[in-house]
């Protein structure tokens, strides 16, 4: 009955409403991407843009002649007790699995062998591929595929307010304006938005590039195989056939070391 508190109220209501309304973009669709447009999707209108064909980021799927290769990471460990919540709930919508099966490392000097660390955590995968579980968080979100979206700012402003304009990297043709820009891909962010400050991104980028680090040279290459060596299932034993190994060039091929 107070006609001040109503105002307020209704004031507050609108508010509420405009930013239950929000178009909000994400470059990128792997995990952390997905994750966010499924949680995003009940209030916003989501739009995902990926360069690649699929979803996935880092967990992408290749498939080829009837073969697929998760070229990307090869499984994932839960580390906290929120992530372990998530993964329980993928396994039980069958998104994803526990791989119980022989992990082994390999070195010149003494073959193959069982991997030390593979009895400190339980290592999943995605099934029937690792981009499995990014596909069926996008489940009802728009996404783009083979679409790197360029963003700056609505109006060339700096403030937050005045929003995002989205374009093609390649053909420069327009992909829409948008509330909101989530940017899940540090190499993204560095080339594909306009609005950042280019001597402040070479203020850092410069000095990372001459910093020393230690690393090795890995070349990695997918192969294929006649007979199945793993079904990725909860109790499966994968085993390489013999064959995997024995020629000395192919295992340089697969992987390099120097």
């Amino acid at each position: 009955r107070n006609p001040a508190a109503l105002l307020r109220l209704r004031a507050t209501m609108v508010v509420v409403a405009e930013a239950r309304s929000m178009r909000v973009a994400i470059q990128g669709s792997g995990v952390a991407a997905a994750a966010c447009a499924r949680r995003l999707r009940a209030t916003h209108d989501v739009t995902v843009f990926e360069s690649g064909r699929g979803p996935g980021g880092r967990m992408s799927t290749r498939r080829s002649d009837g073969y697929q290769w998760d070229h990307g990471a090869q499984y994932f460990s839960p580390k906290t007790d929120a992530f372990s919540v998530a993964v329980s709930e993928w396994v039980e919508q069958g998104w994803c699995d526990a791989w119980a099966g022989e992990h082994c490392v390999w070195s010149s000097e003494g073959g193959v062998s069982p991997d030390p660390k593979a009895a400190a955590a339980v290592r999943y995968v995605g099934t029937p591929g690792m981009n499995a579980i990014c596909r069926n968080l996008l489940d009802g979100v728009e996404a783009r595929y083979e679409t790197r979206a360029v963003a700056m700012r609505r109006g060339g402003g700096g403030g937050a307010a005045g929003g995002w304009v989205l374009e093609h990297a390649k053909s420069g043709s327009a992909l829409g304006e948008y509330d909101f820009l989530i940017c899940t891909d540090k190499t993204a962010a560095a080339q594909h938005r306009k609005d950042l400050d280019r001597e402040l991104l070479d203020d850092f980028v410069q000095p990372a590039i001459t910093a020393p680090s230690v690393h090795s040279n890995t070349l990695s290459l997918p192969r294929s195989f006649p007979e199945p060596t793993c079904r990725r299932r909860r109790h499966d034993s994968p085993r390489l056939p013999p064959s995997a190994f024995s020629d000395h060039s192919c295992r340089r091929a697969l992987c390099r070391r120097s």
